[in-house]
């Protein structure tokens, strides 16, 4: 759907019937149309008509969904529903809950190596990150 605006409980509505929110700015831009009457120079001015161009903008925000867990400020409780089913331990949590008060992981490349997960793990991870469940923003 595209339009200017859209509240968050609409933009909720549609995401469950699987239908996604493109916000749109309409854009005028004048182009110079000479009409055929027209023959004195000082008349092009009259011949100047409005030509709609639509502009559409992706926010930041959108290309994640609404249920992706960030990283960086999950809850334990999230973690370890989100982890489930790629070996991390609790252990392995309360150690990354700790360590990413100091440091914010950027990206899981970051995750893997400060806390030394196995390739197995990351790929697990990785698939996570591709559809959206988890992410790792820093600046929130």
């Amino acid at each position: 759907m595209f339009a200017p605006l859209c509240s968050s409980l609409l933009k909720r509505k549609l995401e469950i019937k699987n239908i996604h929110f493109i916000q749109s700015d309409k854009v005028l831009e004048n182009l110079l149309v000479k009409d055929d009457t027209d023959t004195d120079d000082a008349n092009e001015e009259k011949g100047v008509k409005p030509f709609p161009n639509w502009v559409f903008h992706k926010d930041k925000k959108s290309e994640t969904d609404a249920n992706t867990i960030n990283i960086n400020t999950a809850d334990k409780i999230t973690l370890t529903n989100i982890f489930k089913g790629t070996g991390i331990k609790q252990t392995t949590i309360e150690r990354l809950i700790r360590n990413r008060e100091n440091n914010k992981y950027r990206d899981l490349d970051n995750l893997v190596s400060d806390l030394k997960f196995t390739q197995g793990v990351k790929a697990k991870l990785q698939k996570k990150v591709e559809n959206n469940e988890i992410c790792f923003y820093h600046n929130l």
